[in-house]
């Protein structure tokens, strides 16, 4: 099972953007993503098509704190509404990757892969 905890450097509340998780939304297939505004090269990806949120339940969190999920678990944040900054650390665990006899498409993965690799690096 893939882990990936956020953990805050501030505390997080419903009103700087705490994270909400739709409850057994880890049993669902991979749904279908995309990169943000449609560009490989911004890790933030997106579902293609809308989910119901509607019994998302929020997440507030304590500076230093942890929220480990499920890789499958969708997740969100709403707006910041507050003049302080939500920073936090993500990190993402994972298993020795199995090699499928189908392999799963999953082109956005493909997509930010060969954008990274065709980045220019800047070295001093």
């Amino acid at each position: 099972m893939d882990a990936p905890p956020t953990t805050p450097t501030v505390e997080v509340n419903v009103d700087n953007g705490c994270l909400w998780f739709p409850p057994g939304s880890h049993r669902l297939d991979v749904l279908a993503h995309k990169h943000k505004g449609d560009d490989p090269a911004v890790h933030i990806l997106e579902l293609v098509e809308p989910v119901d949120t509607s019994a998302a339940v929020a997440v507030p969190t304590r500076a230093g704190g942890a929220s480990f999920h499920h890789a499958r678990t969708l997740h969100h944040s709403r707006p910041n509404t507050t003049d302080r900054d939500r920073r936090a650390y993500a990190n993402e665990y994972q298993t020795r990757p199995v090699k499928r006899d189908v392999p799963a498409e999953r082109p956005w993965i493909t997509e930010g892969r060969k954008a990274f690799e065709s980045r220019t690096v800047f070295q001093p």
